[in-house]
């Protein structure tokens, strides 16, 4: 009897002599001279390798050798293997095997579970072949500085041992032996991957979650973007925690209820689903794959189990809702790219590697990859097809085609190509799904339900529900401002290539229109700023489309003036480009008001644009003729106004004479006609100029009205008008304490520079209490706001032009 010992850890090599029975009898006296010089050979070898020879625990004619390190223990293995082919005409051939675990025992013999797994994981191999445990593998990695290379052969079920074992191949580098399958039991088979796993850490522990309270749980996604992948690899954790074997059933070839059932009761191992009580003594985890196209049979043939059945555990994976019974869905998106995660990086590299052993990323070629990735949105099958071609192409020029490749890819299958995977989805929808997803595609930014609405009609929702269903469409609740609705946008450009036709449709022309007005008209709101800048995507399609049309077209001006509201506090040189692309576009107008004015309101916004560029004859040229347009519509008030910014760009260019007589005509018409805002833009600018020229009393008097002026939407001129009062007092040298006082209640509506101006005109404050030496502090604001890169031209003009002055 062998002594229960002190538990331990060893490495263990089990042989076992192939056909030794016939051996024995066609040969009695030959095989015993071999088998003996076999045992001395075997004593020679694991000593050599530090090892030793436990001939007491052979089985039939097979050996066991103990060893501290798994490394040691495969390093024996493959001497006893080129040790036994010296023997001369010896018929003696045998398999391999090594496992490490925790093992019982005196130091002469040993018993327990890591010797049973090492036992069973050697009758399943053929004639010199030498298999390894995932244990093994892992330890033992630095054996390829060796020349010995592991080969994974996925997993499999070995007799009594509930759980599927990880099985690995020891070869030495360049001679890998393609042996037949192995002996195992293919109900607890899964699936060999040519690819790398990589990521997923938050999904694998989704998984095992869901499972540890439910049945089932859906990966439910897009073709290519991994459900496969996470499927088997959830199943081998989650079997590993709930010590029980898991089988893979890909329904791929399944056409209807019957064929799903014959394959996975194949997979189980059972004549029908019926006898499936059999196989779950200690539960089951079934991995159900590719179901979308047979999703009615799959929901039949497994709820009967579920139900019947509270051990038994699916994982299914599918491009469509499944109806399955105490199951939770897990959409499943693309790996993590940038700041997300580096996951789709780390699976690029892996996979150009399989390409050129030699890849390696150079100095600048991570954040090319990274955005390749951000191309791909992380989905791991675009990601391989792009790595598929680093033998032919620099990264730099599969990140600048990498649609084109990934729609064009060579490869076969279901996963040849995106078109092959997306085909396949898109096929599965009716005319209807695929007229609106053709529609909604034009959506570069996503839309909200009311957007769908009022570009497919009442049918909108039905559609939207069929495109989640089929995993094209993803709903983001937690959008702001309000629920999205988006496409992946490798999806989105191949369901718009294939379904949208070449214009979007007229209907999203119009709710283009109608929603850019409504959100210009409140961009003081901070709602609708935020929906501004997620729509603005696409307001430019429909600007896009419009100014491809061969005439112009006059909604493309009226659209690109909506927009200019935005623009002007978002980015001049944008809607500087595509006022004046529809202007050019756009024919003259006629005689009707309406048309007029649209024209003298974009040649308007056009002239705002090209002062915050500083083309100050551009300026001048738009404000013109925004103000020959306005004068033909007979709108004074648009006239006024295009006075005033003429009036504006002549102060920035210290033409103070010709800015006077525009900016005073302004500031009365606006007073007279109760127009406040505009009033007090050139109430401020007014002041401004004669606090330059040095009317000190003039301008406090203006710029006091205008710091009074207590309407909410117009605070920030108020404020401006407090920081030039600031200057004015410095100037005349009084004391300023009281606009300072109120600049500190309104700092907090003052942007950055201006707040930044303000700060030092409080310290400047208190820097000349005494202290006559004001020019030399003008001077060091106006270095400062040069250094800051500032653009006020609310002082900038008033300050240095005073220091020239003095």
């Amino acid at each position: 009897m062998v002594g229960l010992g002190n538990e331990q850890y060893r490495a263990f090599l089990m042989t076992d002599i192939v056909g030794s029975t016939a051996l024995t009898q066609s040969d009695p006296i030959g095989y015993g001279k071999a088998l003996a010089a076999h045992n001395e050979l075997a004593d020679i070898t694991f000593k050599s390798c530090g090892g030793k020879l436990l001939k007491s625990r052979g089985q039939g004619d097979g050996l066991l050798g103990e060893f501290e390190s798994s490394a040691d223990a495969v390093r024996a293995a493959f001497a006893f293997q080129s040790a036994l082919h010296t023997i001369p005409g010896s018929p003696i051939r045998c398999r391999f095997s090594v496992h490490y675990g925790v093992c019982y025992g005196d130091g002469e013999d040993y018993f327990g579970h890591t010797l049973n797994v090492c036992a069973r994981l050697r009758d399943v191999g053929h004639p010199d072949q030498i298999l390894i445990s995932s244990t093994v593998a892992e330890l033992a990695n630095q054996l390829g500085h060796e020349g010995i290379n592991f080969f994974d052969l996925g997993w499999h079920g070995l007799k009594d041992i509930a759980t599927a074992t990880r099985i690995f191949q020891a070869d030495r580098v360049g001679s890998h032996q393609p042996f037949l399958k192995l002996r195992t039991d293919a109900r607890f088979r899964l699936p060999i991957f040519g690819t790398p796993f990589v990521g997923r850490e938050v999904e694998l522990e989704r998984v095992s979650t869901i499972l540890a309270a439910r049945q089932a749980v859906l990966l439910l996604g897009p073709g290519g973007i991994g459900k496969t992948r996470l499927g088997v690899r959830s199943a081998e954790v989650v079997a590993q925690e709930l010590n029980c074997p898991c089988v893979f059933a890909n329904l791929i070839e399944a056409i209807d209820g019957a064929s799903v059932e014959q394959v996975i009761a194949d997979t189980l191992g059972l004549r029908t689903l019926a006898d499936i009580g059999r196989t779950l003594d200690k539960g089951l985890i079934l991995v159900v794959d590719n179901c979308e196209h047979v999703a009615q049979a799959v929901s039949s043939a497994i709820n009967p189990l579920l139900q019947n059945h509270p051990e038994f555990k699916v994982i299914a994976t599918s491009r469509t809702k499944l109806d399955l019974n105490s199951c939770t869905v897990l959409n499943v998106d693309g790996l993590g790219v940038g700041e997300h995660g580096t996951a789709s990086t780390e699976l690029f590299v892996q996979l150009a590697k399989t390409h050129d052993d030699s890849f390696e990323l150079m100095p600048g070629e991570t954040e090319i990859v990274e955005s390749i990735c951000a191309a791909a949105e992380g989905i791991p099958l675009v990601i391989e097809i792009a790595a598929f071609y680093i033998n032919s192409l620099s990264v730099k020029q599969i990140a600048e085609r990498v649609y084109e490749l990934v729609r064009t890819n060579p490869g076969t299958g279901r996963h040849g190509s995106l078109d092959a995977v997306l085909s396949g989805t898109i096929n599965c929808l009716d005319d209807d799904a695929k007229e609106a997803c053709g529609a909604l595609s034009w959506f570069a930014g996503g839309f909200t339900l009311d957007a769908a609405i009022a570009v497919l009609g009442v049918s909108a929702e039905s559609s939207i529900r069929k495109l989640i269903e089929t995993s094209l469409l993803r709903f983001d609740r937690a959008a702001v401002p309000a629920p999205r609705y988006r496409f992946l946008e490798v999806i989105r450009n191949f369901t718009r290539d294939t379904l949208g036709g070449t214009t979007p449709p007229d209907t999203l022309i119009d709710w283009a229109l109608q929603r850019s007005q409504i959100l210009t008209d409140k961009l003081g709101d901070d709602r609708s700023r935020q929906e501004m800048s997620v729509e603005i995507s696409n307001f430019r399609v429909a600007l896009a489309a419009m100014a491809s049309t061969k005439d112009g077209d006059r909604n493309g001006l009226m659209l690109a003036t909506f927009l200019a509201r935005y623009w002007l506090l978002a980015g001049a040189a944008e809607g500087s480009s595509w006022l004046k692309t529809m202007l050019d576009k756009s024919p003259e107008p006629t005689d009707d008001h309406e048309s007029l004015l649209l024209y003298a309101n974009a040649n308007n916004r056009l002239g705002a644009f090209r002062y915050q560029q500083q083309d100050w004859l551009g300026a001048t040229v738009s404000y013109s003729a925004a103000r020959r347009y306005a004068i033909r519509a007979g709108n004074i008030s648009v006239a006024i106004s295009t006075k005033l910014n003429e009036g504006l760009v002549y102060m920035e260019q210290g033409q103070l004479d010709n800015a006077r007589p525009l900016l005073t005509e302004a500031e009365e018409y606006f007073r007279l006609e109760g127009q406040t805002q505009n009033w007090l833009i050139a109430l401020l600018n007014l002041g401004r100029l004669e606090l330059v020229v040095g009317n000190y009393d003039v301008a406090e008097k203006l710029l006091l009205q205008g710091s009074q002026a207590n309407i909410e939407a117009l605070k920030y001129t108020s404020a401006l008008c407090n920081l030039n009062l600031v200057t004015c007092a410095l100037l005349q040298g009084t004391s300023p304490t009281s606009y300072l006082d109120a600049l500190d209640l309104q700092k907090d509506i003052l942007n950055i520079h201006g707040l930044a101006v303000k700060n030092y005109l409080q310290s400047l404050v208190s820097f000349t209490e005494g202290n006559s030496e004001l020019e030399s502090s003008f001077m060091q604001l106006a270095e400062f706001q040069r250094q800051e890169g500032a653009t006020i031209p609310e002082f900038e003009l008033s300050l240095r032009s005073r220091v020239v002055l003095n």
